[in-house]
């Protein structure tokens, strides 16, 4: 089974564990492993995996501006049927209830020299049938990062772990916290797991500050969830072609690809960000959602105010070269719904002709140009989209992918030198064939 979505969004630096048949790899970012150096990409993915359970994730189609879900059940490799929750019903956790049944009572940690340690055999209470969450309740004494190892008879051994994911971190002390940790989406090995035969639990405790001895810890219990369906309207299905099933959202608002947004809404991380996403009336066209800790060392506050900016004029002449002229005066919001990259560069006061000539020597111009860039101004919008904030005094801009300038260039010098070498042995020939005849 596989779940896949139709993108137009061009991944730059986005290379994937599998391929099918050519298709673009924006196909498989929802069931494969991700392997990215762009950091937006792979969170926003992990992000999607981990709540597709627990929220409904429909208005993620609007911002990655797609308008297609393909279900696949031919595809090998993929064990877990998620099509369900995105066009039937997602499940919420009912939350932790002081009167249901609890596994790996009352235990305190052994501290060892870099962590606590709890380590709970389950005997004759290891089958835990199919739930969708666990919660564990815990006691520590400093703020720390939790990690759980669940393993079952079958040796797989899904695990999740707050130094990768906050969720599963703990900075209240001294009072039991809750962590909830959903089944569909560990931080690894969540595929195959057995829960209906699980054989031991592994719970350890790492000091925030490295400095400081590992926490004291204790475990009151691990209660399972099942969740509370709640069911979702959000696709219509187009057709089916054998194994093959085509969906498409309803509610379809996508940001723009190139263009001006009136206003930026702050959100505090990924987590926030699909609770809000789901929940919110948002025009999409028209705002958007900016994670504040994928934007760290960034003013995020700069961009508090709207704008009243309008479009006039908007043109691309490839997937790496965008042009607009705006009217209006004041803050202006630029968004590109590409995935967020250094080399996405934007170039003021540049008139249609000049942004799309096709010389070397244009090419040459627009490279000097766009290495004059204020990345302080250059955001990460709707989990991976480029934004950037100018206070004014522009009506044009070019926004061009760096790389793909070096590469023109590159070519045009090929193609000169290929024609100006092909001139001069003509030439030569020419000359040694008269030589010939005399």
């Amino acid at each position: 089974m596989n779940i896949f979505l139709r993108c137009k969004i061009n991944l730059k630096d986005f290379l994937l564990y599998h391929l099918y048949n050519g298709l673009d790899s924006a196909s498989y970012i929802f069931n494969y492993p991700v392997f990215s150096n762009n950091s937006a990409a792979s969170d926003l993915v992990m992000a999607f995996r981990k709540h597709m359970t627990d929220s409904s994730t429909a208005f993620l189609f609007s911002l990655l501006r797609t308008n297609y879900l393909v279900y696949r059940q031919d595809v090998a490799g993929i064990t877990k049927n998620q099509l369900p929750y995105l066009i039937k019903s997602y499940f919420p956790p009912t939350g932790y209830s002081s009167g249901s049944h609890l596994y790996c009572k009352n235990i305190e940690a052994t501290i060892y020299q870099d962590k606590s340690w709890v380590s709970c055999t389950l005997e004759d209470e290891g089958n835990w049938g199919s739930p969708l969450y666990l919660h564990l309740q815990i006691e520590i004494d400093k703020p720390a990062y939790i990690e759980v190892l669940v393993s079952d008879g079958n040796g797989r051994h899904p695990r999740w772990d707050g130094r990768m994911d906050p969720a599963y971190s703990v900075d209240v002390t001294k009072e039991p916290v809750v962590i909830t940790l959903p089944t569909s989406f560990a931080t690894e090995n969540y595929d195959d797991v057995d829960y209906t035969n699980v054989k031991s639990v592994d719970i350890m405790a790492y000091s925030k500050n490295p400095q400081e001895k590992p926490p004291e810890m204790e475990i009151f219990g691990i209660q399972l969830d099942n969740g509370k369906e709640i069911p979702v309207d959000e696709f219509d299905q187009l057709t089916n072609i054998g194994k093959l099933s085509i969906y498409q959202p309803k509610n379809y608002n996508p940001a723009p690809e190139f263009g001006l947004l009136s206003k930026v809404n702050p959100v505090n991380d990924l987590d926030e960000f699909f609770g809000i996403g789901q929940n919110s009336d948002l025009n999409f066209s028209n705002e958007c959602l900016l994670v504040s800790n994928q934007n760290l060392g960034k003013n995020t506050k700069s961009l508090s105010s709207d704008s009243q900016v309008e479009v006039v004029e908007s043109n691309n002449l490839s997937d790496t070269r965008y042009w607009i002229k705006v009217r209006g005066g004041g803050l202006r919001y630029l968004i590109l719904s590409e995935w967020f990259n250094s080399n996405w560069r934007i170039i003021k006061d540049e008139t249609k002709e000049t942004a799309f000539g096709n010389s070397l020597l244009n090419d040459v111009r627009l490279l000097n140009k766009s290495s004059i860039h204020d990345e302080q101004q250059h955001f990460i919008v709707n989990g991976y989209a480029n934004l950037w904030k100018d206070d004014g005094g522009s009506s044009t801009y070019l926004v061009v992918y760096r790389p793909q300038l070096l590469v023109d260039i590159g070519w045009k010098i090929t193609e000169y030198t290929i024609i100006l070498v092909s001139i001069i042995g003509g030439f030569c020939l020419l000359i040694h064939y008269r030589k010939q005849r005399k």
